[in-house]
């Protein structure tokens, strides 16, 4: 069970940054 949390956690981790990237992305870009 800690293995399947540690997982979603970095999955949304994942998911966090790529959020973040773009808008840093967007934000270089403008």
């Amino acid at each position: 069970e800690v293995y399947v949390v540690q997982e979603n956690f970095t999955y949304l981790l994942r998911i966090m940054e790529q959020s973040l990237g773009s808008l840093a992305i967007s934000r270089y870009q403008v």
